[in-house]
């Protein structure tokens, strides 16, 4: 019966939902075992193990492609970003991105765009923070009290970082690893 079969499609995505929103979906041992890389050819930059749970690569943004706002520290919907950051050689900046059938306004979103030259222009690795950040922002995997690292333009940890429980801290510059003791339950901290 089709009614039958799209209630139960329904009834599944809500509970997948439901359970992600509480941290149950989380990548297990093994899940990656049968999972099939394929050759990924990519634009710009690819960032290995930043697909599902670690299992598969992905490329990074390239220009006019969709990226996720430095800003933005919140945990998307089961621990993914709908959009990878960007490559080297482009950055990430705010623009209105118009409207959705489904959602309404979208609102500010970034959009990756070609970094203006300089008259020496320098490649620099990802730093801790800025690959921590690509890839928990492409991650399925989620669970409570996880955090998605805040960093400066040049690389290092933001001071004050927060969770998904709304809880802040400190954390070092270089490591990102918590100070002992500045963990509330609160945006109120001040590092």
């Amino acid at each position: 019966n089709p009614l039958q079969h799209n209630m139960f499609s329904v009834g599944l995505i809500f509970s997948v939902l439901v359970a992600s929103s509480y941290g149950l979906i989380a990548c297990t041992p093994g899940i990656c075992d049968n999972v099939d890389k394929g050759v990924l050819s990519c634009e710009g930059d690819k960032i290995n193990g930043g697909g599902f749970c670690g299992c598969t690569d992905v490329c990074a943004g390239v220009d006019g492609e969709p990226c996720s706002l430095p800003s933005d520290n919140a945990v998307p919907l089961l621990g993914v970003s709908p959009v990878p950051p960007c490559s080297s050689g482009y950055h990430c900046v705010e623009e209105e991105l118009g409207n959705s059938l489904i959602f309404g306004r979208i609102g500010k979103n970034g959009v990756c765009r070609k970094m203006q030259a300089t008259t020496t222009t320098t490649k620099r690795p990802m730093t801790q923070c800025e690959q921590t950040r690509a890839v928990r922002m492409i991650s399925f995997a989620i669970w409570r009290g996880q955090w998605t690292p805040r960093c400066f333009e040049n690389g290092d940890y933001m001071p004050k970082q927060c969770d998904n429980t709304g809880a802040c801290f400190c954390v070092t510059a270089k490591t990102g690893v918590m100070i002992v003791g500045s963990k509330k339950q609160s945006q109120d901290v001040t590092c």
